[in-house]
């Protein structure tokens, strides 16, 4: 068997070919079972309601027996019978964090002097997932274009034999799945198989789509914009399935473009939004419509700001992370009271949220402390709480006693003495910090320092019950950290013993994530970065962010591993321009998906 080839532009045609493709694999019978592999869970969610909602598949309205997978979940409903007896665990990003760390710190030379650099750190993550898919004699042309370049090579191959025992990745993932027998059960039920509006693709996961093809056949319905350096990935995917990219651009979708020009990107949202409400009121539904901007939250949070006041429902990346939660902000300014010397302005940053709780169990008073500290002169240091705090204390008693023996009125006492317990409170609740982060008692280990984590957030953030009054959206990313300090103590085979600083890193990098989506899919407005809509199929798509400077970015060359190394891994590497060519694609999809 082989795969065979539907070519068409993004968009309404890319939709039409994969139910033409869908209803030849059925061949009149509705229950025949057929598999659709798609870049996106979102494409996937769009086409199924896309067919299920038009005319139907087959002569029948609605879809059944048609499942939609990713490429990677599929790599991982077939690797699961061929791994069924390894006992080895699914990677993370703390986990190759971890390994690099240990790496840079055992066997780092040339980059030494910056090996205990977080950005090191995080360089390092994102170029050994890049060479996974390098074969052996690949790696070693790699490493023979220059001293820097053989030193990355050696600590990747040092990662690679430090997590291969005990982990897997989607590489192994990938391979795992190619190798499984054609006959075997879980590869018959899929039926047969579709590939639709492929992107770029690793080299492990082309490997697995020409075996696939090999053994069941494959449908590929490979939607391309026409220009020659956008469309250089998916060339490359149907050369490697046998096939061949059409010289000629398809046929372009009929549609209407306008060209707004203006001053700034929060004037470029507010005319976004005024675009949506007026294609609503000639009938085009909020839900066939999506506003794409490029990478960053500084576009999302004005556009998502100006839907709102104007009362239009939308979905996509909520443009707020997990390190802008409560429980993220908490944790993130309990580790940094150390190393800021527990100043003032760190311990009112970390109790500003107005959800700590102080010694008494109930709510600490945020702002009066803030009042009691600044007044008292607090700047910094163990020593200056102690002591001016106590000054404050000893000051207001003795004005107390003054007032007692003058015979005041009663309210100018009480508000001596709220003043006093406001600093004895407060002196208290620092007392407390200064032993609960101390570093000599602070533990090493990752299963011990994850513990104590968690431990301070139970105590200053206190028990679900405590909880109970707090946003839904807050409860969860809550449960999001405590989910992720659950998952460094898993590191201990890695780093037996990381140190407060490698856990503060860890915890960043963990945090520094997205939070959640804002709605669901096809609730109202899709709002995302250009790629977002690449393979969907929508009425109105509006663009922003086309400005000089913004789009494209300048592209800096990789810090590591520089494209002269890159270029001699054949193509299996990206370099500079592959990443502005993959942009320029995502535009020119993102025009094609509109039908006006």
């Amino acid at each position: 068997m082989a795969a065979n080839f539907t070519f068409t532009p993004y968009g309404t045609k890319a939709t039409a070919a994969l139910a033409d493709a869908i209803a030849r694999a059925k061949d009149g019978n509705p229950l025949a079972p057929v598999t659709v592999v798609v870049p996106s869970n979102l494409v996937g969610v769009a086409a199924r309601r896309s067919l299920a909602t038009g005319p139907g598949v087959c002569g029948t309205v609605g879809l059944a027996a048609v499942r939609f997978e990713t490429l990677l979940g599929l790599a991982r409903l077939l690797a699961g019978a061929a791994l069924s007896d390894d006992q080895r665990r699914r990677i993370s990003d703390s986990v190759v964090g971890a390994a690099a760390r240990t790496s840079l710190a055992d066997a780092a030379d040339l980059l030494r002097p910056v090996a205990h650099h977080p950005a090191t750190e995080r360089a390092l993550v994102r170029v050994h997932r890049e060479l996974r898919e390098l074969d052996d004699a690949t790696l070693d042309a790699v490493a023979t274009t220059g001293t820097q370049a053989h030193e990355v090579v050696r600590l990747h191959r040092l990662i690679r034999d430090r997590l291969g025992e005990r982990f897997i990745d989607e590489v192994d993932l990938h391979r795992a799945a190619a190798s499984m027998d054609a006959s075997h059960p879980l590869i018959e039920e899929l039926g047969s198989l579709i590939l639709h509006v492929p992107g770029r693709t690793p080299a492990s996961g082309l490997a697995l789509l020409a075996t696939l093809a090999d053994a069941r056949g494959l449908t590929v319905i490979a939607a391309h914009t026409g220009n020659v350096a956008a469309d250089e990935p998916v060339r490359h995917l149907v050369e490697r399935l046998g096939g061949a990219l059409p010289p000629d651009p398809p046929a372009p979708t009929s549609s209407d473009l306008t060209v707004h020009s203006v001053a700034d990107p929060d004037e470029e949202a507010r005319v976004a939004v005024r675009e949506v409400v007026a294609a609503a009121a000639t009938g085009t539904p909020f839900a066939r419509t999506a506003i794409v901007h490029p990478d960053g939250e500084r576009y999302a949070r004005l556009i998502h700001q100006h839907l709102r006041a104007a009362d239009v429902p939308f979905n996509g990346v909520a443009g707020r992370r997990l390190d802008e939660s409560l429980s993220g902000r908490f944790l993130l300014a309990l580790l940094d009271l150390n190393d800021n010397d527990f100043s003032r302005e760190a311990v009112m940053a970390l109790i500003s949220s107005g959800a700590v709780i102080g010694t008494d169990g109930t709510a600490v008073p945020a702002s009066a402390w803030e009042r009691v500290a600044r007044n008292a002169g607090v700047v910094a240091g163990a020593d200056q709480w102690r002591s001016r705090l106590g000054q404050v204390v000893a000051d207001q008693e003795q004005r107390r006693d003054e007032l007692a023996s003058i015979e005041v009125e009663p309210g100018r006492i009480d508000a001596v003495n709220r003043l006093i317990h406001q600093a004895q409170d407060l002196l208290e609740f620092v007392e407390e910090l200064i032993i609960n982060i101390d570093a000599d008692t602070t533990p090493s280990d990752w299963p011990g320092l994850t513990r104590w984590a968690t431990s301070l957030l139970d105590r200053y953030l206190g028990s679900a019950v405590d909880r109970n009054d707090w946003p839904d959206r807050e409860v969860e990313a809550h449960t999001r950290v405590l989910d992720l300090l659950a998952g460094l103590g898993g590191l201990a085979s890695i780093e037996p013993r990381p140190g407060a600083a490698a856990f503060r890193r860890a915890v960043v990098d963990g945090l520094d994530r997205d939070l959640e989506r804002e709605g669901r899919f096809g609730d109202g407005v899709l709002v995302g970065g250009f790629g977002v809509v690449t393979g969907l199929d929508l009425d109105n798509v509006i663009l922003v962010g086309l400005a000089e400077g913004i789009t494209p970015s300048r592209r800096r060359d990789d810090p590591l591993l520089s494209d002269s190394s890159r270029l001699t891994a054949d193509g299996a590497l990206t370099v500079r321009t592959d990443r502005m060519a993959d942009l320029h694609h995502s535009v020119l999809a993102a025009l094609a998906t509109a039908q006006h």
